[in-house]
């Protein structure tokens, strides 16, 4: 028998269900594993790639190492009776009965093991969240070249990078060690959340702390794109405008042409910018701002209205400009710091 604090149990699983499998290849990958022993134990959660621990605190007669269905648990948790503020769970015989409810369990030993850390170095990541925050929007989600599902550590250059090969999002980092770079699944980069994390890394894997759980991944083989080749070293169309102005003038376009690839039509004079988006099973949306443009009297291209706006929601300058040098090549865009690149479309 142990009782835990409802409250910190629920905490917990809310944290670790990241890491569970939604459509497990495994049974055992839509569990939890709860260990304890006296008054200290953990709440742990896998997908083999990535798997969180969390630290929790409660009253425990004898050892307890079990695994129980974390979509069940959460449920049965979240609708114990307001006034019972502690959690009661007896395992006996393979079945774990949780206040007035009764689950099916599975034995500890089958579950993952966590990766091991070999011959490691150490790093104290401050203000890292943000950072991968305004990288990940730039990764593949589910590319079948997998490493593009990923966020590039380049240790090296001091930069974080993501790609999904029709964009990419670049931001400095100084992370002041010497070590290889590695890439990271973008399931680990959405896990990492706080304002310190304390991290070790090998080759192969990586431990990241924030000082209330503990985030284990391997990290992805392979070879990262060589995203430097991708970005011009010089610009022939500058194009200026208010950020928050384009922001809304892509919002205004983009519902026309969700269904057709997102693609509006984008046409620059020297003193205004105008976007297109025609469906023509639907109609079309067509309206312009003020802005200025150096390098040509006209300008008309392609481009992802979805990306691009994932990027101006990245930046904080109340200007923003776009550099280029026809309509077949990348669109870059800068700010202190961070460089984004996006691939124009054929129109």
């Amino acid at each position: 028998m142990l009782k835990v604090n409802r409250e910190i149990l629920l905490e917990a699983l809310s944290i670790v269900n990241h890491a569970v499998e939604k459509k497990a290849s495994m049974p055992v990958l839509s569990h939890i594993r709860l260990s304890m022993e006296r008054n200290k134990g953990t709440v742990t959660g896998t997908d083999i790639e990535n798997t969180i621990v969390f630290p929790i605190e409660g009253n425990c007669a004898k050892k307890v190492d079990i695994l129980l269905p974390a979509k069940k648990l959460h449920e049965i948790l979240k609708n114990v009776q307001s006034n019972e503020q502690d959690v009661n769970i007896d395992i006996n015989n393979g079945k774990a009965s949780v206040n007035h409810a009764e689950i099916n369990t599975l034995p500890a030993e089958e579950y993952p093991e966590l990766p091991e850390i070999g011959k490691s170095v150490r790093l104290e990541l401050r203000d890292f969240e943000p950072v991968i925050k305004k990288v990940i929007v730039a990764a593949g989600e589910h590319d079948t070249r997998y490493t593009l599902n990923s966020v590039l550590l380049d240790f090296k250059n001091n930069v974080v990078v993501a790609t999904d090969g029709h964009r990419l999002h670049k931001i400095d980092f100084k992370f002041g060690i010497d070590h290889p770079q590695v890439v990271m699944p973008i399931a680990t980069a959405k896990l990492i959340r706080g304002s310190v994390i304390k991290a070790r890394i090998d080759s192969s894997c990586g431990v990241f702390e924030n000082g209330r759980y503990t985030v284990f991944c391997r990290f992805m083989e392979g070879t990262y794109p060589d995203w430097q080749k991708v970005i011009p070293e010089k610009f022939t169309v500058k194009i200026t405008v208010n950020r928050r102005e384009l922001i809304e003038l892509a919002q205004e376009s983009l519902p026309m042409v969700r269904e057709r690839a997102n693609a509006g039509r984008v046409t620059v004079t020297t003193k205004s910018l105008c976007i297109e988006s025609i469906n023509p099973e639907l109609g079309f949306n067509k309206a312009a701002i003020k802005a200025e443009c150096k390098g040509t009297a006209e300008f008309v291209f392609g481009i992802n209205l979805a990306y691009l706006l994932d990027t101006l929601k990245q930046l904080k300058k109340d200007t923003v400009t776009l550099e280029m040098n026809d309509a077949l090549s990348p669109i870059t865009i800068k700010e202190k710091g961070f460089l984004a690149l996006l691939m124009p479309m054929r129109i």
